[in-house]
Protein backbone atom coordinates (compact mmCIF):
# COMPACT_ATOMS: atom_id res chain seq x y z
CA UNK A 1 0.00 0.00 0.00
CA UNK A 2 1.52 3.49 -1.43
CA UNK A 3 1.20 6.19 1.77
CA UNK A 4 0.87 9.48 -0.13
CA UNK A 5 2.65 12.57 1.50
CA UNK A 6 0.36 15.46 2.07
CA UNK A 7 1.27 18.93 2.11
CA UNK A 8 0.66 20.47 5.83
CA UNK A 9 3.13 23.57 5.77
CA UNK A 10 1.52 25.96 3.69
CA UNK A 11 -1.98 24.98 4.92
CA UNK A 12 -1.22 24.97 7.97
CA UNK A 13 0.02 28.45 7.92
CA UNK A 14 -2.77 29.32 6.14
CA UNK A 15 -5.49 28.31 8.56
CA UNK A 16 -3.83 29.29 11.52
CA UNK A 17 -3.29 32.81 9.92
CA UNK A 18 -6.92 32.89 8.91
CA UNK A 19 -6.39 33.71 5.20
CA UNK A 20 -8.86 33.32 2.00
CA UNK A 21 -7.19 31.40 -0.70
CA UNK A 22 -8.67 34.37 -3.02
CA UNK A 23 -7.21 36.94 -0.51
CA UNK A 24 -3.62 35.14 -0.57
CA UNK A 25 -3.56 34.35 -4.20
CA UNK A 26 -4.50 38.51 -4.89
CA UNK A 27 -1.35 39.18 -2.98
CA UNK A 28 0.93 36.94 -4.93
CA UNK A 29 -0.61 38.41 -8.12
CA UNK A 30 -1.70 35.09 -8.96
CA UNK A 31 -4.88 33.51 -9.62
CA UNK A 32 -7.06 31.28 -6.69
CA UNK A 33 -6.16 27.87 -8.60
CA UNK A 34 -2.46 28.14 -8.48
CA UNK A 35 -2.28 27.65 -4.73
CA UNK A 36 -5.19 25.12 -4.89
CA UNK A 37 -2.72 23.25 -7.34
CA UNK A 38 0.14 23.34 -5.15
CA UNK A 39 -1.76 22.17 -2.38
CA UNK A 40 -3.05 19.11 -5.04
CA UNK A 41 0.68 18.51 -5.81
CA UNK A 42 1.93 19.11 -2.90
CA UNK A 43 4.74 21.43 -4.09
CA UNK A 44 5.03 25.17 -3.81
CA UNK A 45 6.99 26.41 -6.68
CA UNK A 46 10.66 27.49 -6.11
CA UNK A 47 9.50 31.54 -6.90
CA UNK A 48 6.62 31.99 -4.45
CA UNK A 49 9.02 30.44 -1.14
CA UNK A 50 10.80 33.48 -0.65
CA UNK A 51 7.28 35.44 -0.74
CA UNK A 52 5.59 33.18 1.57
CA UNK A 53 8.33 32.59 3.55
CA UNK A 54 8.96 36.17 4.36
CA UNK A 55 5.26 36.71 4.79
CA UNK A 56 4.52 34.18 7.67
CA UNK A 57 8.00 34.59 9.03
CA UNK A 58 8.81 30.79 8.62
CA UNK A 59 11.53 28.87 6.63
CA UNK A 60 11.41 28.33 3.12
CA UNK A 61 11.44 24.48 3.81
CA UNK A 62 8.35 24.75 5.88
CA UNK A 63 5.96 25.73 3.15
CA UNK A 64 6.68 22.65 1.47
CA UNK A 65 6.69 20.44 4.73
CA UNK A 66 4.75 17.09 4.28
CA UNK A 67 3.54 14.87 6.87
CA UNK A 68 1.92 11.02 6.16
CA UNK A 69 -1.14 11.30 8.44
CA UNK A 70 -2.72 14.00 9.40
CA UNK A 71 -3.94 13.17 12.49
CA UNK A 72 -1.02 12.68 14.47
CA UNK A 73 1.09 15.60 13.02
CA UNK A 74 2.06 18.39 15.12
CA UNK A 75 3.38 21.49 14.24
CA UNK A 76 7.05 22.16 15.00
CA UNK A 77 9.57 24.71 13.20
CA UNK A 78 7.28 27.35 12.96
CA UNK A 79 9.25 30.52 14.49
CA UNK A 80 7.44 32.68 17.09
CA UNK A 81 5.26 35.32 16.80
CA UNK A 82 6.34 38.41 18.50
CA UNK A 83 4.96 41.99 18.63
CA UNK A 84 6.95 45.32 19.45
CA UNK A 85 5.45 47.84 21.91
CA UNK A 86 7.97 50.43 23.31
CA UNK A 87 11.37 49.31 24.25
CA UNK A 88 10.29 46.06 24.38
CA UNK A 89 8.98 42.94 22.21
CA UNK A 90 6.54 40.38 23.52
CA UNK A 91 7.03 36.77 21.98
CA UNK A 92 4.50 34.71 21.72
CA UNK A 93 5.05 31.40 22.79
CA UNK A 94 2.91 28.19 23.17
CA UNK A 95 2.80 25.47 25.06
CA UNK A 96 2.92 21.52 24.39
CA UNK A 97 -0.68 21.46 25.38
CA UNK A 98 -1.28 24.31 22.66
CA UNK A 99 -1.76 26.77 25.68
CA UNK A 100 -0.46 30.61 24.64
CA UNK A 101 2.30 31.72 27.34
CA UNK A 102 3.84 35.28 26.57
CA UNK A 103 7.51 36.66 27.56
CA UNK A 104 9.08 39.98 27.31
CA UNK A 105 12.33 41.09 26.53
CA UNK A 106 14.34 44.42 25.95
CA UNK A 107 14.08 45.71 22.19
CA UNK A 108 17.77 45.68 22.36
CA UNK A 109 18.32 41.90 22.55
CA UNK A 110 15.80 41.24 20.12
CA UNK A 111 17.86 41.25 17.12
CA UNK A 112 19.82 38.60 18.32
CA UNK A 113 17.03 36.67 18.97
CA UNK A 114 15.64 36.63 15.53
CA UNK A 115 18.78 36.12 14.03
CA UNK A 116 19.42 33.13 16.08
CA UNK A 117 17.46 31.14 13.96
CA UNK A 118 15.75 29.16 17.49
CA UNK A 119 11.62 28.77 17.94
CA UNK A 120 11.23 30.09 21.50
CA UNK A 121 9.22 27.42 23.77
CA UNK A 122 8.10 28.01 27.60
CA UNK A 123 10.10 26.39 30.28
CA UNK A 124 9.10 25.60 34.01
CA UNK A 125 10.80 26.97 36.57
CA UNK A 126 10.28 25.44 39.70
CA UNK A 127 12.25 27.29 41.84
CA UNK A 128 10.59 30.53 40.46
CA UNK A 129 7.45 29.61 39.86
CA UNK A 130 7.14 31.07 36.17
CA UNK A 131 8.11 30.27 32.28
CA UNK A 132 11.28 31.27 31.37
CA UNK A 133 11.48 31.31 27.03
CA UNK A 134 13.94 28.14 25.94
CA UNK A 135 15.56 28.46 22.38
CA UNK A 136 14.39 24.90 20.23
CA UNK A 137 16.12 24.15 17.34
CA UNK A 138 14.12 24.42 14.06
Amino acid sequence: MEVKLLLIGLQELIINHDIKITQLAEELGIKPDNIWYWIKNNKVPEKRLNMLAEKFNVEKDYLNKKVNDINTYRPKGRKNEYKIVDDGVIIYLERRNKEPVETIIDLKHFERVKKSGFRWIPTWNDVMKKYYAREQNL
